[in-house]
Formats: structure tokens, C-alpha cells, sequence
């Protein structure tokens, strides 16, 4: 594996729905829904069917769904053409793609 690529540890996927806090060692794809808070070690990966209302907290983020919510990334966020972000973004770096919503 190379260095830069993420190794994901949790998926949850399309049709699942946490409710509640969610909390995780790694990184985490959510193709599926999270109501509550997410706070990771490593990288979120929000797929474009992945819906999170809450915060996330994490290292890393790439958003391709939709997030309402505030997000406490230090290293950096990235939103796809897909995303929708609704709340604050703290980070120091960010990357938007053309057609992304925040």
C-alpha cells in the first residue's frame, strides 16, 4: 500500500442508518446514513449516497453527500462536485470541486 492512499477499517453502507454518536480507530466510508456526531481517528469518506447530520470530527474528509453539521478537520477537507455542506468548516486546507455546495 502506498502511503497516501487510506485504508478504510468501517463501512457503513447504503441502506444502514446509525442513530446516535458514531465513533471509529481509522478511517470510515458512510454510504448510508449517520444521525449524530462522527469522530474518527483517521480519514470520513462520505459517498455520494451518504448523509450525515451531525459534526464530524477526523483527521481528513472527503464528502461527496451531503453533511449538516460542523466539520473540525485539522489536516484537510475535500468536497466532491456532489457535496452538499451545510454548518462551519475548520480546517487547514480545502479543496472544492466546481458544482459542490457549502
Amino acid at each position: 500500500m502506498r502511503k497516501n492512499e487510506t485504508q478504510i477499517s468501517t463501512i457503513i453502507g447504503m441502506n444502514a442508518e446509525c442513530d446516535g454518536d458514531f465513533k471509529a480507530e481509522g478511517s470510515i466510508r458512510i454510504d448510508g446514513t449517520v444521525n449524530g456526531g462522527v469522530t474518527v481517528t483517521d480519514t470520513v469518506i462520505v459517498g455520494a449516497s451518504g448523509c450525515i447530520n451531525g459534526d464530524i470530527n477526523s483527521k481528513k474528509v472527503i464528502i461527496g453527500g451531503e453533511v449538516y453539521g460542523n466539520l473540525n478537520v485539522p489536516e484537510k477537507v475535500e468536497l466532491t462536485s456532489t457535496a452538499r455542506v451545510i454548518g462551519d468548516i475548520t480546517t487547514n486546507g480545502l479543496v472544492i470541486d466546481e458544482q459542490a455546495i457549502f
